[in-house]
């Protein structure tokens, strides 16, 4: 599943088989670019990879719920991706020179501002946040589920604070969250 979606997503930041809409909106410019976030921006890839090594230890059910969760997401947005190409024209030019500056200039030459709409940050952070909420995990772990409720939100925030994301990126990236779980919740029980 992930090598034919990382094949997917590859092919589609190369080729658009429309024109690219671009996403921003008058709510970005009320928005600050702060290079700080690139943080927890880059602590979501040990967050989503942490969370998959757990859940590959658990029952069936648990690990399947994750599965479907985190990929059939991702491949919605591929099918938004090809018929409703979209980007950002956000980016700011890094005047600092420090370490998180240095890390947004390797992300921005590393990730197109395509293909944003809806973020897989945030989708992929809450629906990782929702898969461990009902796993056993958590069961009374108050304390550690605040925590990874605060990087959650952290995680979002940092879409759009180093102008990796619009507005309506995050905003995409929740509906599609919604939709999942419905989907899920009706279809499998999850």
């Amino acid at each position: 599943l992930g090598i034919i979606y990382l094949l997917g997503f590859f092919v589609l930041e190369r080729i658009h088989l429309f024109d690219i809409t671009y996403m921003e909106t008058w709510l970005d410019t009320y928005i600050p670019f702060n290079e700080y976030f690139v943080i927890p921006y880059i602590i979501w890839y040990f967050y989503i990879m942490l969370g998959f090594l757990y859940f590959l230890k658990q029952d069936d059910f648990q690990f399947n719920r994750c599965i479907f969760y985190l990929f059939a997401g991702m491949y919605i947005a591929l099918i938004i991706y090809t018929f409703f190409p979209n980007g950002q024209n956000l980016r700011v030019t890094l005047t600092n020179n420090n370490i998180c500056s240095q890390l947004v200039k390797i992300l921005y030459t590393i990730d197109t501002p395509t293909n944003v709409c809806p973020s897989l940050h945030t989708y992929n952070s809450i629906m990782m946040y929702v898969a461990l909420k009902k796993s056993d995990f958590f069961k009374n772990k108050r304390l550690l589920d605040i925590l990874t409720f605060i990087l959650v939100v952290s995680i979002c925030a940092s879409t759009v604070l180093i102008k990796q994301h619009a507005i309506m990126d995050v905003f995409g990236g929740i509906l599609l969250c919604v939709v999942v779980y419905i989907i899920g919740k009706y279809k499998f029980g999850y």
